[in-house]
């Protein structure tokens, strides 16, 4: 039953997460998982968690139909879209895993000021590599990229020799060489989120902050999710 007296019994809307309500020894009250698309879970009332308030509608005449959309707390807002920096360092499939399992994708950026919202996101954090993770991918490993939500590739900032994906070139640094001496090239498009220098044979050179590279998608970091406003 709702705390209003509405009974649950007929009523026109659930949103039970997989496998709930369980009523696991006594788990008689409700919560939402908004890390889930928002799913509904049965647990025990004595726990403390947030909560949610509401109140009547009242006169409809006073609501401002045209009013912004809100971005949950821990989000960051520009441009009617939501950001999220990832819990931390994860390979590409992951971190696309995650973010859609927070009912985002992984940002897409379709000019210069969506690509400096992300740059916001990250800000002054002190990790070991100098990118993170967005949501372009070269899926057909045709050269061929796309952004998991869809949206065209209209924008891009390469750093100078990139995108360098090739099967020609030899490692030097990595693990990942094969019997041949050669590496897969680099199908995940991961964008700088601090100036750092690039040590290659052939395409080494200083890398601004802000630019893209391709990579390859199994290296661990982290990650930029994005959503719309609620």
């Amino acid at each position: 039953m709702w705390a209003d007296g509405t009974r649950l019994v007929g009523c026109a809307f659930t949103n039970w997460a997989p496998y709930e309500p369980n009523n696991n020894g006594g788990q008689n009250c409700v919560h939402m998982w908004w890390e889930y698309d928002y799913k509904w879970d049965d647990d025990f009332c004595d726990y403390q968690k947030y909560f949610i308030c509401q109140i009547g509608s009242g006169d409809e005449s006073s609501c401002n139909e045209n009013m912004d959309g809100v971005c949950q707390s821990g989000w960051t807002e520009h441009n009617s879209h939501c950001y999220r920096l990832g819990d931390g360092p994860a390979d590409w499939d992951t971190a696309d895993k995650m973010c859609k399992a927070a009912g985002a994708n992984l940002a897409s950026v379709e000019n210069d000021a969506e690509n400096n919202a992300i740059l916001s996101v990250v800000g002054a954090i002190n990790t070991e590599f100098p990118v993170v993770w967005v949501g372009l991918k070269d899926v057909s490993k045709g050269g061929a990229l796309t952004w998991t939500d869809g949206s065209p590739v209209s924008y891009t900032n390469w750093a100078p020799h990139e995108p360098e994906n090739t099967r020609t070139r030899r490692s030097t640094s990595w693990s990942d060489v094969g019997s041949s001496g050669l590496r897969d090239p680099g199908n995940c498009i991961a964008v700088y989120h601090r100036d750092a220098y690039a040590y290659h044979p052939t395409a080494g050179g200083q890398r601004r902050k802000g630019q893209w590279k391709d990579d390859f998608c199994y290296h661990k970091y982290l990650y930029i999710c994005e959503r719309s406003q609620l």
